[in-house]
């Protein structure tokens, strides 16, 4: 265990922390967590090769979904998962320079995680005498160990910030339930949003990382268990790549009076041949394979003066090609 950094130096507290947490059921990513480790290349390193050094004398045979992550550090930082989320982006035939990916998890993640940590607290004492933020996320974990992974698969480069973004979304059946003893203890906050219009989401990771933080451990084991349950059900996930939205302005003549801004059709029939909007649009949609775009004047034509020019702005959403090189434009 010289390798890596925990909260303490002494290898049987590590040792004995690390098997209080496989017990617990935790996998062996979330038992590196709770013990601390902050080194990115640690994550790196295979489920096996991390129980093996952690708890050695123990088997790893989990069958259940690890009850602090719900398996988002198990079966989902897998390569199985990984050449799911390559095949994704193959299908849709996006082309990018590097990438970034975004999480959504499930609100009741943020429970688990309080519920495990005051276990530690009450069973480790001084060892846990220190900010439940000074336990790395999920997120932040998840993103360590397949970042670099996944960039591997896509050959390109992983970034912290890129205008491409491959968006996962777990999605936990029992969240709203595990999140549930919180309507009694914060009825002010809770009951009022649950009885809003509109159908608003009752829990959302804002208003329970409020509660929680509002909650003394005492009055937090007074309403759940410390460590929570074993989930029975799993964690799903939804793959979607997005891009940044392209902005392109510029300046156009017209010479022409018949000449419409945008297509004119009445009644499904089309009443002028061209546009202002087809002639600049086009080539460049040509080039850009957007989902959809959009072209707006900035300031009133002014077709009476031919030296004068009309402004406009066209805006392209969900393209597939990353932003072409200047020339590419000027063609």
């Amino acid at each position: 265990m010289e390798s890596f950094a925990f909260f303490t130096s002494s290898s049987e507290e590590c040792k004995q922390i690390a098997v209080a947490l496989d017990g617990a059921g935790c996998c062996p990513r979330c038992i590196l967590r709770f013990l601390g480790e902050n080194k990115t290349t640690s994550y790196r390193l295979s489920s096996q090769d991390i129980h093996r050094t952690l708890v050695p004398d123990t088997n790893s045979h989990q069958e259940c979904p690890c009850p602090s992550c719900l398996g988002i550090l198990q079966k989902y930082a897998e390569s199985d998962f990984l050449n799911k989320i390559l095949h994704k982006v193959q299908e849709e035939s996006y082309e990018f320079c590097d990438y970034q990916c975004s999480l959504i998890l499930p609100v009741c993640i943020g429970i688990r995680q309080r519920a495990l940590f005051v276990h530690l607290k009450n069973k480790f004492g001084a060892i846990y005498c220190i900010q439940e933020s000074s336990i790395p996320s999920v997120k932040d974990v998840w993103k360590w160990s397949c970042g670099m992974r996944v960039g591997g698969l896509l050959s390109t480069q992983f970034q912290s910030k890129s205008d491409f973004d491959i968006l996962l979304t777990f999605i936990y059946p029992d969240s709203d339930k595990e999140c549930s003893f919180l309507l009694s203890s914060f009825p002010d906050v809770f009951k009022k949003r649950k009885q809003r219009k509109y159908g608003f989401e009752t829990f959302t990771r804002a208003n329970v990382a409020k509660a929680l933080n509002d909650m003394t451990d005492s009055q937090f084991e007074d309403c759940t268990t410390c460590p929570l349950s074993m989930p029975v059900a799993e964690c799903s996930c939804e793959i979607a790549c997005t891009h940044e939205p392209v902005f392109v302005a510029g300046r156009y003549q017209k010479y022409s009076r018949v000449l419409s801004q945008t297509p004119w059709i009445v009644d499904g029939k089309r009443v002028m041949e061209g546009s202002v909007e087809e002639l600049i649009c086009d080539p460049i949609l040509s080039t850009f394979r957007p989902a959809g775009e959009h072209i707006s004047p900035i300031s009133p034509e002014k077709v009476m003066l031919l030296s004068q020019f009309s402004d406009y702005s066209q805006c392209f959403m969900v393209f597939v090609l990353p932003f072409p090189c200047m020339e590419i434009l000027h063609k």
